[in-house]
């Protein structure tokens, strides 16, 4: 019984949102914050990071981890953008500026990986 109530209790904790203000991109990081919406029923928030060449030599998605946001993202990012890279990083459903009711453990969030690769 106990065993049960402790596991509910733990469920709820990690797939309630994580939602919190991102704020803009930061000083250092060239780019612009984007929405863009998602067969999850939400828009995604996100920031657009330009590595300032003419022709990039791709564009990488990244995805932070789970109760995270699109600012843990920002060192993998500082090291594609200086190997000539753009990046879109998001915030997935109800994490950070993106809403969503309960975390879903990547069943949402893979709508707004596609809707991602489609921006």
């Amino acid at each position: 019984m106990f065993a049960a109530v402790g596991a509910w209790l733990a469920g709820g904790r990690l797939t309630a949102p994580a939602q919190r203000s991102v704020g803009r991109v930061p000083q250092g990081f060239g780019g612009r914050t984007v929405s863009f919406a998602s067969d999850s029923g939400t828009r995604v928030t996100g920031w657009w990071l330009e590595s300032g060449r003419s022709a990039p030599r791709g564009t990488a998605i990244l995805l932070h981890p789970l109760r995270g946001d699109r600012r843990a993202m920002l060192g993998r990012a500082e090291l594609l953008l200086a190997a000539g890279f753009d990046c879109l990083a998001v915030d997935l459903y109800a994490h950070g500026e993106t809403q969503g009711e309960r975390i879903a453990l990547g069943w949402r969030a893979r709508h707004d990986v596609r809707a991602a690769v489609a921006f």
